[in-house]
Formats: structure tokens, C-alpha cells, sequence
């Protein structure tokens, strides 16, 4: 018995086709205007992505909306009366300064509020003091804190930042470490006392935490024990501290 089959002819008419080419534009870490710009390149694995609102123009002026910063009021402290807050630029430009920096070195400031896995984060901290290239930490910080499951990394004062997961070392970074793209001109480390120091943190690229510091290691830690693929909890949820 015969079959019958569909038939189906499509006709395509002659028409103009403009043959124009990809339009492509070259760039680096280091050669875009943010101030014309809503793209990013990190500048220690040249990725490209949207501009985080921290490297922007408009966070040195705008407190309030999505540039809002925390409050002392949506910190737990353990003890209060030793942190005090002080609003630096203007009304809104919240920091957190110890009265009694023995008490200070030895507790946690973390969130009353949780957030959700892969939370970025920036911070802006003074480092006081230390002129020579300690390796003493002048601030940790930590993903799940009073959990199972923690991210943590410890900046010292030569520029170095060693990183744990769940109390187990997992890499130590520096100013000279190859981790780094070519353009970078740092070379060997350097002391981060008495300077304003600002650290932008992104988990990303599925098992990748990115750290960036204006004095201070740059790099992109890789987290082996996490599969190449979509999904994964680079950072966990919960406090941050």
C-alpha cells in the first residue's frame, strides 16, 4: 500500500542582504569608562558582567534604595556598647568603629538578617596602624556564620588572604601571586596599613569566588571539591559576619 508524504516548498525570492559583518569592540580590564559604561572586567579574569553598583559612579553619592548600607541597628553584636556608628560622606554612609579594640579583635559583627547562597558582598574597612607587611589579620570575614557550612577568608596586613571552607584551609593569596591577569602591575606585596581599603567579593563562573581589593590581593579562588555545572552553592546562605 503506498504512502503518502507531505509535501512542503518554501520559496525564497531574491532580495537584498546586507552583508555587514560582526560588529565587535575590543576591551580590557583596564581601557572601559565606567563612567559611560554599565559592563565590568574584573581585573583578575578579564570576565565581563554587569557593573556591580560598588564600582559604579553613583555609589560615592547615593545612600538610600539599592546603594543603601547596613545600619549598626541590623548587626547582632556581642557587645554593643563597644561599637559605635559613624556615618563618614554623608547621612546613610553607615560604618561600624570599636571604642575598645581589644574586645573588638575578638568578636564576630554579623548580620541579624540571612541571606540567600552565592551572596556577594563589599566592604569598606580603615586599617589602622600597621605600617609594615604583617601577617597578622585585620579583618575576617564569613558566609554561614554559626553554621555547618562556612566560606571564610582572612585579609592580613601584608596583602594576603588565606581561604577556608568549614575550617579547612583551602588557598593563600598575595599581591605577587601569579593568579592575575598579564596587565596587572603589581608584582610584589605590599604593607595595607593606614589606608582605606574597599573588597569587593563575588561568587561566580559556577565554583569561583572573586575577591578584588584596592591594596591587597586580587584573585579568584576555585573551589575543587564543586563540579563544573549550574546550581552550585559557592557560598552558603545564611548570617553574614
Amino acid at each position: 500500500m503506498a504512502t503518502n508524504w507531505p509535501l512542503l516548498v518554501e520559496v525564497d525570492c531574491p532580495e537584498p542582504r546586507p552583508d555587514l559583518g560582526r560588529v565587535c569592540v575590543g576591551a580590557d580590564g583596564t581601557s572601559w569608562d565606567r563612567a559611560y559604561s554599565t559592563g565590568w572586567f574584573d581585573s583578575v579574569t578579564n570576565t565581563v558582567m554587569p557593573a556591580p553598583l560598588p564600582v559604579t559612579e553613583g555609589w560615592s553619592s547615593n545612600y538610600s534604595g539599592l546603594y543603601a548600607r547596613i545600619p549598626r541597628s541590623s548587626y547582632t553584636l556581642t557587645t554593643g556598647s563597644v561599637w559605635k556608628q559613624m556615618e563618614i560622606n554623608a547621612a546613610g554612609d553607615y560604618y561600624l568603629t570599636a571604642t575598645t579594640l581589644g574586645t573588638a579583635n575578638t568578636e564576630w559583627v554579623r548580620t541579624t538578617s540571612s541571606y540567600v547562597a552565592n551572596q556577594g558582598w563589599y566592604i569598606s574597612a580603615y586599617v589602622p596602624n600597621w605600617v609594615d607587611k604583617s601577617a597578622l589579620p585585620f579583618l575576617r570575614v564569613q558566609w554561614g556564620y554559626g553554621s555547618a557550612s562556612t566560606i571564610e577568608l582572612v585579609f592580613r596586613g601584608d596583602g594576603s588572604c588565606i581561604v577556608y571552607k568549614n575550617g579547612i584551609q583551602k588557598g593563600v593569596y598575595d599581591q605577587s601571586d601569579t593568579n592575575k591577569n598579564p596587565g596587572r602591575s603589581v608584582t610584589t606585596s605590599s604593607a595595607v596599613g593606614q589606608r582605606q581599603v574597599s573588597l569587593l567579593m563575588i561568587p561566580f563562573k559556577r565554583r569561583e569566588l572573586l575577591v578584588t581589593s584596592t591594596f591587597g590581593a586580587n584573585f579568584s579562588h576555585t573551589f575543587e571539591d564543586l563540579n563544573d555545572t549550574p546550581g552550585n552553592t559557592i557560598v552558603p546562605s545564611g548570617s553574614f559576619a
